[in-house]
């Protein structure tokens, strides 16, 4: 159980993978019971543990690169 939570903070800090198909992928049966253990285990959703530990940038595109940035990567 422990390594299965543990490879559910990785893929929910390094994917966009839904919730859903994460608790999925590791043999949870229901995805309440994935998010009830997630919990007790982190303190925090799964949702919540994604928007605080993602890798990704949730700014949106016109705002992630700065406009005198577009002419590089035209080249």
């Amino acid at each position: 159980m422990s390594r299965r939570l543990e490879r559910a903070e990785l893929m929910l800090a390094s994917t966009q993978m839904p919730v859903g198909e994460i608790a999925t992928t590791l043999d949870f049966s229901q995805v309440n019971y994935f998010s009830r253990v997630f919990r007790s285990r982190t303190g925090m959703s799964p949702s919540e543990y994604r928007r605080q530990h993602s890798s990704f940038d949730r700014r949106p595109l016109h705002e992630a690169i700065p406009t005198g940035h577009f002419s590089r990567l035209r080249a």
